[in-house]
């Protein structure tokens, strides 16, 4: 991995809004998918829009501005080892399983015709799956992670993009001040747990991998888990509950404290692994700094 030359603290800022714009941009520009009719048809060119041009935009301003290349930013193929794969559907399965054994509630089924079924599906395997976790690991995992840890290390690193990863998701919603502490600390937490499988790996790969399954199971919307019925899921499990602890408040039960519990299970997995590595002298690049 070639070095980045330390930049000032103006410079990294902007480098870190730069990529952030880009991400931001791409899915502004996703909306010329309007224009189809078809909604099966609009969301593939939507999530072609996406992958293809915050790619590209990245790849330029890596190598036009910043002067390394992607793989620089661990913006490379890698393939997932079993232990990410196992990972990635243990998490949103176990966590999911908690609330049907210990949450009373209620399942359901929505009788979606053909189209509707095929448009659910669409939706949560290319946008919420694929989309979602490509582009906002690229930005944040990737390129964001990099120029950070160019200016203060693996520490800043790993928790500037975290908050930040977390903070973008309050968009579009109202929390209230206890609902806006919980989605932080959840989304700092599931942003650690993303920055520390990358570092471990070495690749965006994994990652990509981890947050496409959670994704897909938690939001994809082919089982809904929440305390009201959703009319576009395929199937729908009710929360008997009013605890914002186990309903996660506005954001959903991401934020839930059974989630958070997942996402620091992992995290600690992730440094325990690590500490046993550089014990036996292997993997100490990976080590936060």
């Amino acid at each position: 991995m070639n070095a980045i030359m330390k930049p000032g603290l103006c410079k990294t800022a902007l480098h870190v809004l730069a990529g952030f714009a880009i991400w931001l941009g791409c899915q502004l520009l996703s909306g010329v998918s309007s224009l189809f009719s078809q909604p099966v048809v609009s969301i593939v060119v939507s999530s072609g829009i996406q992958i293809v041009f915050t790619y590209w935009f990245l790849f330029l301003y890596c190598k036009k501005i910043l002067h390394i290349s992607m793989a620089d930013c661990r913006i490379k193929l890698s393939l997932a080892s079993p232990a990410w794969w196992a990972c990635a559907i243990l998490l949103p399965v176990l966590v999911s399983l908690w609330f049907v054994v210990f949450v009373p509630g209620e399942f359901s089924f929505n009788r979606l015709n053909s189209a509707q079924l095929l448009q659910r599906v669409v939706t949560a395997v290319l946008a919420t799956c694929i989309t979602a976790s490509i582009t906002e690991e690229m930005v944040f995992r990737g390129f964001v992670m990099r120029i950070i840890e160019a200016r203060g290390g693996r520490v800043c690193a790993i928790l500037i993009p975290s908050v930040a990863f977390a903070a973008f998701h309050l968009i579009g919603i109202s929390p209230g001040f206890s609902g806006f502490v919980q989605l932080m600390v959840a989304g700092t937490s599931v942003g650690i747990m993303f920055s520390l499988i990358c570092y471990q790996s070495g690749s965006v790969c994994p990652g990509i991998v981890v947050h496409g399954i959670w994704n897909l199971v938690m939001l994809g919307g082919i089982v809904d888990i929440g305390t009201s019925h959703s009319g576009t899921s395929i199937l729908n499990y009710t929360i008997a509950t009013d605890s914002r602890l186990l309903t996660g408040g506005a954001f959903g039960i991401e934020a839930s404290l059974p989630a958070l519990v997942g996402y620091w299970c992992v995290i600690a997995f992730l440094l325990l692994r690590q500490s046993k590595a550089l014990r036996k002298g292997e993997g100490a690049s990976a080590l936060p700094q």
